[in-house]
């Protein structure tokens, strides 16, 4: 018997559901994170604004944080049919992109 893999909408949900989770945890100021996602063909794209003060905490030390949050979204996709970018910015404008090529091993 063959699994069928949920619709687009409900693998963006489980997607969205995971980083807002995670944002939301890590963040200080919740009422100041705001999201802004896309899906274009097969990548889905987020944005995520918070305040410079959290900026930090996302990023971490070294970017650690931040490539903590890629891989656990990039191991949610392996049940999707999607690819992932997530940029970070604040409302000053300073942005970083964690989209980082994966190697394969």
């Amino acid at each position: 018997m063959v699994k069928k893999l949920p619709s687009q909408q409900e693998q963006v949900d489980l997607l969205d559901n995971l980083l807002h989770t995670m944002v939301l945890a890590i963040v200080e100021h919740t009422d100041q994170v705001a999201f802004d996602s896309k899906v274009i063909m097969s990548q889905y794209y987020v944005g995520v604004r918070v305040a410079q003060s959290d900026m930090g905490l996302i990023l971490g030390r070294e970017g650690e944080t931040a490539d903590s949050i890629r891989r656990v979204l990039w191991g949610a996709c392996k049940k999707t049919e999607l690819k992932i970018e997530v940029v970070f910015s604040t409302a000053g404008g300073e942005s970083v992109s964690i989209n980082r090529q994966r190697r394969d091993r």
